[in-house]
C-alpha cells in the first residue's frame, strides 16, 4: 500500500514537473522507514510471542509438579489419617479392659482374690498398652526421619 501511494505521488511530481529526483529520494526514504518499523515490529512481536510460549511451558511444567507435590500430601494425610484410626482403636480396647477390671475390683474390694486376679490382669494389660504406645511412638519417629522433602 505504502508502495502503492509512493508511486502515485511520484506519478504526480513527474506531470507536475517537480523535480524528478528530489521528491523520489523523500518518499524513497520515508517507504524504507516505514518498512524498516514494519520489521522492527514483526522481530518485537514473534520475540514476545516466544517468551510466552516459554513462559506458558515454564508455567504448565510447573502445574504438573504442583499437582504431583499436591498428591503426594493427600496420600501422606490419608496415611496418617488410617494410622490415626489404628492408634484410637488399638488403645481404646485395654483401655476398656483396664477400666472393667479396676470396677471389678472396686465393687468387691473384701474378696482378696478377685483383687489379686483382677490386679494381674490390669498390670498386664497396661504393660500390652505402654509397649503399644512405645512401638507407635517409635513408629511415628522413624517415618519423620523416613520422610521426603517436598519442593
Amino acid at each position: 500500500l505504502i508502495m502503492a501511494e509512493t508511486r502515485k505521488i511520484a506519478l504526480l511530481g513527474r506531470e507536475d514537473g517537480l523535480a524528478n529526483s528530489g521528491v523520489s529520494n523523500k518518499l524513497l526514504f520515508l517507504n524504507s522507514l516505514d518498512i524498516f518499523m514494519v520489521l522492527i515490529f514483526m522481530a518485537l512481536f514473534f520475540y514476545e510471542r516466544r517468551r510466552a510460549m516459554t513462559l506458558n511451558q515454564t508455567l504448565s511444567t510447573a502445574l504438573l509438579n504442583f499437582e504431583k507435590a499436591n498428591s503426594q500430601l493427600r496420600d501422606i494425610a490419608k496415611r496418617n489419617e488410617s494410622k490415626i484410626k489404628r492408634i484410637v482403636h488399638d488403645l481404646k480396647n485395654p483401655l476398656g479392659t483396664i477400666s472393667g477390671f479396676a470396677e471389678l475390683v472396686a465393687s468387691d474390694p473384701t474378696d482378696r482374690t478377685s483383687v489379686v486376679k483382677a490386679t494381674q490382669v490390669i498390670q498386664r494389660v497396661s504393660n500390652t498398652t505402654l509397649s503399644l504406645v512405645a512401638s507407635l511412638l517409635s513408629e511415628l519417629k522413624e517415618d519423620q526421619s523416613n520422610s521426603s522433602v517436598i519442593d
